[in-house]
Parts: C-alpha cells; sequence; structure tokens
C-alpha cells in the first residue's frame, strides 16, 4: 500500500508498532502504572484504541458490533498485538475491497449513541489515523512520565524512511 488511503493505513500500523516496542521497553507493571490523562494507564488507553478499531472495522464491513473489551484482558503489549495483528489485516483488506469494488465509497453507520450516518470511506480512514495519533501521542506522553523514552511518530517521518 503507498497512495491515498494505504498511505495512511500504513502510516497508522507503522505509529503503532513504534509506540508499542517504546512501551514494551518499560517495565511490565508500568503498563498498568496509573497516570493522569484521558485514560487511567497506558493499557486502558492502548485497549481504548484497540476497541475503536474493532468497532469501525465492523462499520466498514457493514457488520454489528457491540462488544467492550476488558483491559484486564490485556496483561501485556503482546496480548495486544495478538488481538490487534489480525485486525489490522481485516480492516486493510476491507478498504482494499471497498476502493476497488466501488469508486468513491460511503460506509452507513450507527454510532454507539444510535445515531446514524453515511460518510464517505476516505473521512473514515481520515478519522481512524487522526483518533490513533491522538492516542497515541498520549501514551507517549506517559512514557515519558513513566521514565521512558517515546518514539517520533510524526506522518513526514514515515514518509522519509518509506521513500528508502
Amino acid at each position: 500500500m503507498t497512495d491515498g488511503p494505504y498511505r495512511l493505513l500504513d502510516y497508522r500500523a507503522w505509529a503503532r508498532e513504534r509506540v508499542l516496542a517504546a512501551v514494551e521497553q518499560l517495565r511490565p507493571e508500568l503498563f498498568v502504572a496509573p497516570v493522569v490523562s484521558s485514560f487511567s494507564s497506558i493499557r486502558d488507553t492502548l485497549v481504548h484504541l484497540l476497541w475503536a478499531d474493532a468497532v469501525w472495522t465492523s462499520r466498514i464491513k457493514g457488520a454489528p458490533f457491540s462488544v467492550r473489551l476488558d483491559p484486564d484482558d490485556f496483561p501485556n503489549v503482546q496480548a495486544l498485538k495478538k488481538r490487534w495483528d489480525p485486525l489490522d489485516e481485516d480492516l486493510n483488506m476491507s478498504v482494499k475491497n471497498l476502493v476497488e469494488s466501488v469508486t468513491n465509497p460511503t460506509i452507513s453507520y450507527q454510532t454507539t449513541k444510535g445515531e446514524k450516518y453515511v460518510q464517505p470511506l476516505y473521512q473514515i480512514v481520515q478519522h481512524l489515523v487522526n483518533h490513533q495519533t491522538y492516542h497515541l501521542g498520549q501514551v507517549a506522553a506517559m512514557i515519558r512520565q513513566l521514565g521512558g523514552k517515546p518514539p517520533s511518530i510524526d506522518l513526514i517521518e514515515f514518509d522519509r524512511i518509506s521513500q528508502n
């Protein structure tokens, strides 16, 4: 994947992998250590992102999704990755199939509050990237608060690396 939504999805995976690698460098107990942020720990923030990805993947596929993820089911980064990696493949394939089969695909979906919307797929992909980048920035701040070294996840850095 290189252009359009594919570039953004590739960036998204790259940024997440870099942050997860930095989290793995922390002492294991810091994964669930209390922090001041939107969510109470690195783990809880990452589980929120995983849940959001699962919801949006279901919406893109036109399938219902009502499952809440329990953060306690994810004691470490490896447990998250075990669930996230196949979900990412599913999301990427779903986007690819839509883009290749429909001109300007739109997605009809219902929010968790029951509100109904129809939006272009490209806006949803942009939202997925923006949402993740926002929360990965929070995780980067948490890593720093806990004594670790967060990675750069700038889009321009991804583009530079991708060109080589």
